[in-house]
């Protein structure tokens, strides 16, 4: 069930993009000018814990677009290996 509310929390981000979640630019990525990215981390509702994520929009600006949720799972296991 905490993995549902995660995933909906998630969800609920993709709508809001939080400004102070924007990445401006990321080492031999260069700068995302052209659409958002963002990165930041989620509480789990009843936890301590939080949930890293990373979220770009959608490149041809469709409002529309499909929202993909990709989760790594394990310890040691970054974000941003299953990312790239």
């Amino acid at each position: 069930m905490k993995f549902i509310i995660a995933a909906l929390t998630f969800a609920s981000v993709a709508q809001a993009a939080p400004e102070e979640d924007r990445v401006l630019y990321l080492p031999e990525m260069g700068y995302f000018d052209k659409y958002g990215a963002f990165s930041g981390y989620i509480d789990i509702a009843d936890t301590s814990k939080k949930i890293h994520y990373l979220f770009f929009e959608t490149q041809n600006g469709d409002a529309n677009a499909p929202v993909l949720i990709w989760f790594n799972g394990g310890p040691g296991c970054s974000s941003m290996l299953g990312f790239m």
